[in-house]
């Protein structure tokens, strides 16, 4: 399956993100001289995750992941994990994770890649987990939770699926991984 966009609101489409990217875009090109190399920026707003990646590698790739800020710095994960070079996806967030270990994002991307894009689940799951102790209350607890389910399935591991789906119910009893959760917890 493709990779997915890690979203800032899983449940807005790209479509309804658009505006928002929109306004990002045109402070960036209305301000230029504060952004300094937005190029990949501006790409990543479009959609041009090839196009970003590039511009990114020839700013200096390292460089970027070692003086961007915390959102761009996972916007910049973000644009080589949907490019589809898993490496430096990693390389940008746990670069975030260490810089800035208050942003939750960088955590729960390490898990899509396991989960997605390598089929580790084994250490999908230990990502998902790692958020949920960190951020129990992050933005993205639902959903790592539901993954964390997901994830210990696939690794095989029924214990502790069936602890990650009791603690999903206890939790988030009418969310989107109740059904797998409650199937999980009495087979």
């Amino acid at each position: 399956p493709a990779l997915a966009p890690v979203p800032l609101e899983l449940s807005a489409s790209p479509a309804e993100r658009t505006p928002t990217r929109a306004r990002h875009v045109e402070a960036m090109v209305s301000h230029p001289a504060s952004t300094g190399g937005a190029d990949w920026r501006i790409q990543a707003a479009r959609a041009e995750y090839h196009e970003a990646l590039a511009a990114a590698v020839l700013e200096g790739w390292r460089a970027e992941c070692g003086r961007l800020g915390a959102d761009d710095l996972v916007l910049l994960g973000d644009v080589a994990r949907l490019a589809g070079d898993l490496n430096r996806a990693e390389e940008a967030y746990r670069s975030a994770r260490r810089r800035f270990p208050e942003a939750d994002r960088p955590t729960f991307a390490l898990g899509l890649i396991a989960f997605e894009g390598r089929h580790d689940y084994r250490a999908a799951g230990d990502w998902f987990a790692s958020y949920l102790r960190s951020f129990p209350r992050g933005p993205l607890a639902r959903e790592a939770a539901g993954r964390l389910i997901e994830s210990r399935i696939k690794a095989g591991d029924d214990g502790q699926a069936r602890e990650a789906a009791a603690s999903y119910l206890r939790a988030f009893p009418d969310g989107p991984h109740a059904a797998l959760a409650r199937r999980t917890v009495s087979p």
